[in-house]
């Protein structure tokens, strides 16, 4: 009996049978059952396993249930990770906090990964680099998601970066990394550009546009996130306030209230939203001067 999302199929030759399997449930770990095989053909198709499971995309990233207003960003960040130069790209998405740049970059990724060998998203890196031993789990993440799983060993800082040279140089790479701050993290961004394999594409997100700036402008593609415009902004308030794109009735003036105070920040919207709950609704009234506030 087959089981659901459970891929089979089978390799003929000369009598020989070998059944492969695919779990999804496994990360689409490949496993084989071998029927009179001799060793060495045993061996040789285990290899071309291996060369096609190091190529599955191994997860996807969680990104809010209703999006709108972003199709246009990630379409043309999209574009730039297809059609761009043959090198390897870096872009800049750069915007202030709570309008949405993790967001699109994880719509992205999420939609390009498989048009590379592999990819990694490194969250919060300004954070993790404050944090003890902060770059050295980021490495060990990084090695962890281009190598698709395999464990290695990293006990230092210098043994990340002689792990990751060797990882990149031969594999087409998406990495994204986002909330960068300082420039000493740009630096380092930079300085890896020459460890990747052609056709690798890097993507920065980041609050401050001007240090990114400082460095190589020519070399990075730079992209501003805008706030969402006023039809959007009222569309995703009142999803998540009222479960649809429409507040109920004597619900519109509230919501536009919160809408114009929220200045078109996403994550001010879906926060403000979510103190909506309609029998005790007055309560969203208490915060709607704190909205202007919000960072």
């Amino acid at each position: 009996m087959q089981t659901p999302g459970v891929s089979r199929f089978f390799i003929m030759e000369q009598g020989n049978l070998l059944l492969l399997t695919v779990d999804p449930l496994f990360g689409g770990k490949f496993s084989t059952l071998q029927f009179n095989m001799p060793n060495c053909k045993a061996k040789f198709i285990q290899k071309i396993v291996e060369d096609l499971d190091g190529k599955i995309p191994r997860f996807r990233l969680s990104i809010p249930g209703y999006l709108v207003g972003i199709d246009d960003q990630v379409q043309r960040i999209s574009s730039w990770l297809q059609d761009g130069p043959p090198d390897v790209g870096i872009l800049s998405m750069w915007g202030i906090g709570g309008i949405g740049k993790t967001t699109i970059a994880k719509r992205v990724f999420n939609l390009n990964l498989r048009s590379f060998d592999a990819g990694s998203f490194l969250c919060d890196i300004a954070q993790t680099f404050k944090e003890s031993q902060g770059l050295l789990r980021l490495q060990k993440q990084l090695v962890s998601e281009i190598l698709i799983g395999r464990r290695r060993k990293i006990r230092s800082v210098d043994e990340g970066i002689w792990t990751i040279r060797k990882a990149m140089s031969s594999k087409r790479v998406l990495l994204v990394l986002d909330d960068v701050e300082e420039n000493d993290q740009v630096d380092a961004i930079l300085g890896m550009q020459n460890w990747f394999c052609p056709g690798s594409k890097i993507i920065i997100t980041t609050r401050n546009q001007q240090f990114i700036e400082a460095h190589r402008p020519d070399n990075i593609s730079m992209v501003e996130v805008d706030t969402l415009l006023q039809t959007p902004s009222f569309k995703l308030f009142c999803w998540h306030a009222f479960g649809e794109e429409d507040p109920p009735e004597n619900f519109t003036d509230l919501a536009n209230r919160v809408v114009a105070r929220c200045g078109g920040l996403p994550l001010a919207l879906r926060i403000f939203g979510s103190f909506v709950i309609l029998p005790k609704c007055r309560c969203v009234g208490k915060h709607i001067g704190d909205i202007g506030h919000y960072p």
